[in-house]
């Protein structure tokens, strides 16, 4: 790799804070969970040093908005194609964009990006890469947007990835690992907390929650399948392109009175719902859950998780036997049987919810990881090294 270029130092950039663009393909209020929960975490990062902007599509118009002290923009979009929005506009938005800023953070995937940061050349301005995930479900279109992705990677400072094992073997960020910095995802621990009544709470019918955009890698079919072998409610959190396909599936299986789909939540009737479950259902069947935000929410609530063995943060986060139950991705029936022992034990279900709890607090916390953060960003702003302290 080139020697890093060296950066603007903080006096000779105008003004007193670093002007940091986050480009990412939606926000809030279209889209909540996974990447968007990181970026509005990012955003969060501290005033009096960062001034910062998301540029994100919509397909509805909006007008520029201010949240939490950094401004979002959005550009239309007129639908979806391959999971990607169709917004012809936004490459030249973002280019137009980057002459006013310090530092790009691009979260990736996202290829309409790509198009504008493969090509950018200027090296005063510093690129960070924020990979969230493979490319898993589209292999094919993958061919022809990786040598793009490549260039980017390439041109980028530092690549931030929430646990090693996305850099595995034959990877496209195999030949970038110098550059690569881990910092796991985090939670709100005091938002995400324990309910006291919990455990003094009248006996009722168990109550498992599950969270997470309703894509087919998330294996909610999969918990559909699994419901008939446990007694309970299940309300499972979320929208996306399978809500049809799931609700099919729920009358098929003559499922309509336990297993409910209650769309998006404010963060607050979504903190409200998991402190009243028993238990939180983590079913993703593929690489593309990489990490697991939402049962990292869930633990901060003190619930107990079942999850999935992949090979991925997902089981490291919560662990088989100490947090959470793990089971094979895909498999309805030990995903079943796996609920239905956590729900009939009293004592299993509040060890590992304690326990899920604890380990949140002391590994994810917010202030940490966003300190983190804010020191990657100036580093890579000013040229000099990348912080290494921050391994999981």
């Amino acid at each position: 790799m080139s020697p890093r270029a060296p950066r603007a130092s903080k006096g000779d950039r105008m003004g007193s804070r670093l002007r940091v663009l986050h480009a990412y393909k939606v926000f809030f209020p279209d889209v909540r969970g996974g990447v968007p929960t990181v970026l509005d975490a990012l955003s969060r990062l501290a005033p009096q040093r960062f001034a910062q902007t998301i540029l994100a599509t919509s397909k509805r118009p909006r007008a520029s908005t201010t949240q939490d002290g950094a401004e979002v923009e959005t550009v239309r979009s007129l639908g979806d194609a391959l999971s990607l929005p169709v917004s012809p506009f936004y490459p030249w938005r973002l280019w137009r964009r980057l002459a006013a800023v310090d530092v790009v953070i691009l979260h990736a995937p996202f290829p309409l990006a790509d198009l504008v940061l493969a090509f950018t050349t200027r090296r005063a301005r510093a690129l960070i890469v924020y990979w969230h995930s493979h490319v898993v479900a589209q292999r094919f279109a993958f061919r022809f947007v990786a040598p793009l992705m490549r260039m980017t990677l390439k041109r980028a400072d530092a690549i931030v990835l929430s646990h090693p094992a996305l850099v595995y073997p034959g990877s496209i960020l195999e030949p970038f690992r110098e550059k690569c910095v881990f910092a796991p995802y985090a939670v709100d621990v005091d938002k995400f907390s324990p309910s006291p009544e919990r455990a003094s709470a009248p006996a009722r019918e168990k109550l498992v929650v599950a969270c997470g955009r309703l894509v087919k890698y998330k294996g909610f079919d999969i918990l559909i399948e699994a419901a008939h072998l446990f007694e309970g409610q299940v309300v499972i959190i979320g929208e996306g392109g399978e809500r049809a396909a799931l609700t099919q599936k729920i009358k098929e299986l003559g499922l309509e009175s336990r297993v409910r789909l209650v769309g998006l939540l404010e963060d607050g009737e979504l903190v409200a719902l998991l402190r009243r479950a028993d238990a939180f259902a983590f079913p993703s069947r593929t690489s593309a859950e990489t990490f697991g935000l939402a049962q990292l929410e869930a633990m901060a609530c003190g619930l107990p998780v079942v999850n999935t063995r992949l090979p991925t943060a997902v089981p490291e986060l919560a662990r088989d036997g100490a947090e959470a139950i793990t089971v094979p991705p895909g498999d309805a029936q030990a995903l079943g049987q796996a609920l239905d022992r956590l729900l009939r034990d009293d004592v299993l279900r509040a060890r590992l919810g304690g326990a899920a709890r604890v380990r949140a607090l002391a590994h994810y916390a917010m202030p940490v990881y966003q300190e983190r953060m804010a020191r990657l960003i100036e580093s890579c702003a000013a040229g000099a090294p990348l912080p290494r302290d921050d391994a999981p």
